[in-house]
């Protein structure tokens, strides 16, 4: 019962939006956002660094 319990409490935090992976995308040097194709076998992540970018959050706007 108790490893039941725990499991339940690990996929309650799991899915939690607090604990999700934030969006990402890749931007240049003027913070401008770049499009990037990554190969087989490399990540968007390798891909973006390639490309002279970073790998950043995205920051949602609040319209008001």
């Amino acid at each position: 019962m108790k490893t039941l319990m725990m499991v339940a409490i690990g996929f309650t935090l799991i899915a939690s939006p607090a604990f999700a992976k934030a969006p990402r995308h890749c931007v240049d040097k003027d913070k401008k956002e770049m499009a990037v194709t990554s190969a087989p076998g490399q990540s968007a992540k390798m891909a973006c660094k390639a490309a002279g970018g970073m790998w950043v959050k995205v920051k949602h706007s609040k319209h008001k």
